[in-house]
């Protein structure tokens, strides 16, 4: 959550977040039961410039 007292928050340079997308996959008829319950997350570490963002990781 970025807000401070109920108010958005800026991303400022110097700031570091994780950006941290997943893919879950359930049992579905059109899947191999192999892949079945399986879960994978790709984590970032990501600092704000001023000019947009550089990725650490």
């Amino acid at each position: 959550d970025y807000k401070v007292d109920g108010q958005w928050r800026v991303l400022e340079p110097g700031m570091v977040l994780t950006v941290e997308p997943g893919l879950y996959l359930r049992p579905a008829e059109d899947l191999d039961p192999r892949f079945w319950n399986i879960g994978v997350r790709i984590e970032d570490d990501v600092v704000v410039t001023r000019e947009g963002c550089e990725v650490l990781t």
